[in-house]
């Protein structure tokens, strides 16, 4: 459904974190998973009748996920019996993530196991575009080299490293980049909201309609799950939380604004205040007990707190999952969100709020980029 904007048709972004029921051709592809199937034991196993079996086969066979073989067993006269198999090596969807950090590439199959990937670092001051382009041959060479089937690629996650809005030009400029190697349609997103998705369907998250992603790396960002939707709000703008003020602070902003919890509860923002290096650095200090270390980090997790007691008095999610560079890296900054957490709640009302670090940090956006590509709802 859409709905409009200052007079202009937008279509939601909105991604399902809990898979809907399985239609017949995921069944034939879960059946066929298991071993090769003769058309009367494929209909036996699921229960319908040869000429529904037929139509479904026949969607598969254009998308190249089954072949046919010849019953190497079959003896006597007679026409030989085709036994049905999964058809190997073939790309459903591909996941991209570029983040401020780092640039990753996922192929996924129809069963949905990750077949390809490619990692890179990144350097944040260069262009996505630059990065994603290297992304993408990089991707297509190593596909290639694993003779992987690129031709029935049905669609394309893009998870990028900036606010993205239902009236951005991003999808064009992806598709542009990715067109030389796949024909297949283009979602781009903030790589946050593709984080949120892949937490929600496979990791902290899971089975939870009520949720709070928050994530703390290099920036700060969050996504909003309500009844198992990744909401974007009514621009596309939703989420954007590390551009939020916090009180007290007047600390300068790349935005332009002063005070934003970036400011405060990014990577940068935290070393500088623990007067460390990098990340590694700071990870060392909190462990061995370095007052100025954990003094900075307590800052970030109440600072992160404030802000966030807003969204949980509006939503009053069940879970509030916490994911990033920054909690990997010290782990204390979860319990301490708790914590803050929880002094900025109303007193005496039961709020029964879990805390919990994300589990799916490692390529996790990426595989939720290809999600999205296989579950975006209009």
């Amino acid at each position: 459904m859409k709905r409009s904007n200052g007079g202009r048709e937008v279509t939601p972004m909105e991604y399902l974190t809990r898979p809907q029921a399985e239609t017949l051709e995921q069944r034939i592809i879960h059946a066929l998973s298991t071993g090769s199937y003769t058309r009367a034991e494929l209909c036996s196993v699921l229960g319908i009748s040869r000429p529904v079996l037929g139509r479904a086969l026949g969607a598969l066979q254009v998308q190249g996920i089954v072949d046919y073989l010849v019953d190497p067993h079959r003896r006597g006269r007679g026409r030989p019996v085709e036994r049905l198999t999964l058809r190997a090596g073939v790309v459903a969807v591909l996941g991209f993530d570029i983040s401020r950090s780092r640039a990753l590439a996922v192929a996924v199959d129809h069963q949905g196991f990750q077949v390809a990937k490619v990692a890179r670092g990144r350097d944040p001051s260069e262009q996505w575009e630059d990065n994603l382009a290297g992304l993408v041959d990089a991707l297509a060479a190593q596909m290639s080299d694993l003779g992987l089937e690129a031709g029935y690629v049905t669609g394309i996650g893009v998870g990028l490293p900036v606010p993205v809005g239902r009236g951005d030009t991003y999808a064009s400029k992806v598709a542009f980049l990715t067109k030389r190697w796949w024909k297949a349609p283009v979602i781009v997103d903030n790589t946050i909201r593709m984080a949120a998705l892949r937490e929600a369907r496979d990791g902290a998250g899971g089975g939870i309609a009520e949720q709070f992603y928050v994530h703390l790396g290099w920036g700060v960002g969050g996504s909003v799950i309500v009844a198992d939707h990744v909401r974007d709000g009514a621009t596309g703008y939703a989420g954007e939380l590390g551009h939020a003020r916090v009180p007290e602070s007047s600390r300068r902003c790349y935005c332009g604004k002063t005070g934003c919890l970036e400011t405060v509860a990014s990577i940068p923002a935290v070393c500088q205040a623990a007067g460390v290096d990098d990340l590694g650095a700071l990870a060392k200090a909190v462990a061995r007990g370095d007052k100025k270390a954990r003094h900075a980090l307590r800052e970030a997790a109440e600072s992160v707190a404030c802000v966030s007691a807003a969204v949980v008095l509006l939503m009053s999610p069940s879970r509030v999952i916490v994911g990033g560079e920054l909690p990997h890296a010290c782990p204390e900054i979860v319990q301490d969100l708790q914590d803050a957490l929880a002094a900025e709640l109303i007193p005496g009302v039961p709020w029964d709020i879990e805390v919990v670090p994300a589990v799916l940090d490692d390529d996790g956006r990426a595989m939720g980029a290809a999600i999205a590509a296989l579950t975006y709802s209009k």
